[in-house]
């Protein structure tokens, strides 16, 4: 799937689940620091994302570098994680 096709679906679920609007989630708008993710979040969002992307995410690799924001995660998605110690 295109990047911004991925992008734009992890921005619409974020959206709807949390409340925010699109010109507060920018690629790089930090989940964490700014109090989005949470464990509940993050396990919706994993059963949204192999839902819709049709893939079975890594657990071992979802590390905070991967799922910090929309950019990353779309990395992640896409296949092209962060080792587990980059920042």
């Amino acid at each position: 799937m295109e990047q911004s096709k991925v992008k734009s679906a992890i921005r619409g679920f974020l959206q709807a689940e949390s409340g925010l609007n699109a010109n507060t989630l920018h690629d790089e708008y930090d989940l964490f620091t700014n109090g989005v993710w949470d464990s509940l979040m993050i396990v919706s969002f994993v059963n949204f994302a192999e839902k819709t992307f049709g893939k079975r995410l890594n657990l071992a690799t979802m590390v905070e570098a991967n799922i910090k924001d929309i950019k990353s995660l779309s990395e992640y998605i896409s296949g092209t994680p962060k080792p587990e110690n980059a920042s």
